[in-house]
This record gives C-alpha cells, structure tokens and sequence, in this order.
C-alpha cells in the first residue's frame, strides 16, 4: 500500500518530531504511523526527502515525497515454511514486485510451475515436458483440483507475457493478482502436505 500524509506540511520544520505519515515499516512490516525527526533535503535519487521513524519498532527510514514511497522498500509478504527449492524462486518473485518488477515476477512465477512439478517428481530439471502438460498431471494425480488447475493456466500465460516482448507485457497489478492464485495453489499443495505430515507424526508420538 502507498503512504498515506498525515500532514501536507511533511519536512517543514516546525513539524519536526510530529507524527507526518501512516504505512508500511520496511523493517516491522507492520501498519504503523511514521514520525519526521529533523527536516526535509534534496536527494539526487529520491529528490525531495525526509527522514522518519516508525512507532512501533523505532526503524529509521526515509520518505520520498516525489515518489510517495518509503525506503528502502519492504519486500511483499507472502506463504512461509515452503521446501528450500520452491521458497528460492518464490522469494525473487515477491522482491521483483516490490521493487515494481512484473516481468521478473511473471516470469517467476512460470518457473515456479516447474519447479512444483519437479518437488512432485512429475518433471525433470532441464526437461522437455510442457508446462501444460505439468498442470494437467498436478491435477490428474491429486495435487490440485480443477480450480486450481484453471489458477496455474493462468500464471503460465500470464508468464509468457513477463518473458516476451509483446502488446500484453504485464503490470503490477497483474503480478499481484497471479501472486494470489499462486498463494493459493502453494498453500493448498505444498503448505497442507506439510500439516498433513506434522499431524502424523504428532499422532505417532
């Protein structure tokens, strides 16, 4: 989400120490209000700048007012505990988005596809198999249902955009919505494998 001022007059001196912006901390990552701690300057990169504090973890940061941003930048949120080979490709595709990237993270995300069937031993790495033919097998042999099937077709085509030069090379906000049905093919497979397993095993202790 953008920062939202709290005051117009953000980086003017006499609201120096006032609580100026509410947003997302880079290093909490939590919704917090922001509070300027001296006064505005002029960054080549950022242009006009202030430094700011958040109230929850006392992170200091930097606001561009040009570019009504923080920085640096948090990096996207998303599913956790995912085994080490699919989390690698993942964690680049949330950093392409947060640093405003939707080809980086289409392309990812086609990439992720393979790589799931590959944890399914339904691919081989460097192989010739199709990335429908993938989907389809993820959903014949229970990894998927049909739902998910049609989310996973999704990311593939929308992946192909991200790797080639055309009229339908995605936007932000696209990435964010195949990051969505991607959360939820993960969770659904890969994240409910992983309780399924824990249950199991606390079962048999």
């Amino acid at each position: 989400m953008e920062p939202i001022i709290v005051t117009p007059h953000i980086g003017e001196p006499p609201y120096a120490n006032d609580v100026v912006l509410r947003g997302k901390c880079s290093f909490c990552e939590n919704l917090v209000t922001f509070r300027q701690i001296g006064e505005a300057y002029v960054s080549q990169k950022l242009g006009f700048a202030v430094a700011i504090r958040c109230e929850g973890c006392k992170g200091i940061q930097v606001y561009s007012k040009a570019k009504n941003r923080i920085y640096p930048e948090a990096i996207i949120s998303g599913v956790k505990n995912l085994p080490e080979e699919i989390d690698k490709y993942y964690q680049e595709a949330l950093r392409c988005i947060s640093y405003n990237c939707p080809n980086g993270a289409m392309t990812l995300f086609r990439k992720l596809i393979h790589q799931l069937g590959i944890h399914y031993n339904i691919a081989e790495k460097d192989n010739e198999k199709s990335l429908y033919d993938i989907i389809n097998e993820l959903k014949e042999k229970g990894h998927v249902p049909e739902k998910l099937r049609q989310a996973l077709l999704e990311v593939k085509d929308f992946g192909n955009d991200g790797a080639h030069v055309n009229e339908n090379e995605p936007n932000i906000e696209q990435a964010l919505k195949i990051k969505q049905l991607m959360d939820s093919v993960l969770s659904s497979s890969l994240i409910v494998d992983k309780t399924l397993e824990e249950l199991g095993e606390i079962r048999e202790g």
